[in-house]
């Protein structure tokens, strides 16, 4: 009896650790403060058709999140950030979840919230959309040593080089700044990626450690889903690795050990 015991035992804790065992083991959680606007409908589409995610409403406390393993915040199609987002229960809410052990992940005008949050000093530009504007020199050049970030995992990189040559842009927000970059500052964050040598420097893609969390921010041309669709084999593996990333690191995210054992709640509980 008391083998038994120690095996059903055995086999609960494994069934505790393992949430699904052919996949994705965490939620993500898709912000937005109502109808969704052009490029969140297209960027949160791809994230439910790839992930387990749901739209989610405006956090009000950390509570709210804590469910999710990682929590996109895509804002554009507006000249800021909009104010409900800067009520101090919200930016709380968000600080709080991160430094907790969360993973974040904000992109286009929600790039400018690490000011909101008080993690940069100093206020970062925003900058209005251009649908039609095709440039060739909006590739990710990624700084020397993060090559192999898991961010970058699968993609094709040329010389420190992934190629991304856009039709336009949305709305957004980046470090850019006419004497040059006003971020990151923060002494824990670490650039990703920044504009190619030779262009004006916007570092538009940066990993931060706040607390016991993880947050990455992307903009500029970036994370502009509804206007670049014909880059999805860019933008779309590379939010995946963000997502998945993030997702390694959060508190929130429950263990998927590495060799899964097949088990049902209901074969555990038939088995005392």
């Amino acid at each position: 009896m008391k083998k038994r015991y120690l095996v059903s035992l055995t086999v609960l804790v494994f069934a505790l650790f393992t949430v699904n065992i052919y996949g994705q083991s965490f939620t993500v959680g898709l912000v937005s403060d109502g109808p969704l606007k052009a490029n969140s409908d297209v960027a949160y589409s791809w994230a439910q058709k790839n992930f387990k995610a749901q739209v989610i409403p405006i956090p009000k406390s950390k509570a709210d999140l804590v469910k999710y393993g990682v929590v996109w915040w895509d804002e554009s199609n507006g000249a800021e950030i909009p104010g409900n987002f800067k009520d101090k229960a919200v930016i709380n809410a968000f600080l709080e979840y991160l430094k907790d052990g969360g993973g974040l992940l904000l992109s286009n005008l929600a790039f400018h919230y690490v000011y909101e949050m008080g993690i940069e000093p100093e206020n970062l530009r925003y900058y209005g959309a251009n649908a039609n504007s095709p440039l060739d020199w909006t590739d990710f050049q990624i700084p020397a040593g993060q090559e192999k970030h898991p961010i970058f995992k699968g993609l094709k990189i040329e010389g420190n080089i992934i190629q991304y040559d856009i039709q336009g842009w949305t709305e957004g927000s980046d470090f850019y700044a006419a004497a040059g970059p006003a971020g990151p500052k923060d002494k824990n964050a670490t650039i990703l990626a920044q504009t190619v040598d030779g262009h004006p420097q916007c570092n538009g893609l940066v990993e931060y450690k706040v607390g016991s969390g993880t947050m990455i921010i992307i903009g500029w041309v970036w994370s502009s889903w509804a206007i670049n669709k014909k880059l999805e084999n860019v933008h779309g593996p590379l939010h995946a690795n963000i997502i998945n990333y993030l997702a390694s690191k959060s508190k929130f995210a429950p263990v998927q050990p590495d060799k899964k054992l097949i088990t049902t709640w209901s074969k555990v509980k038939s088995s005392y």
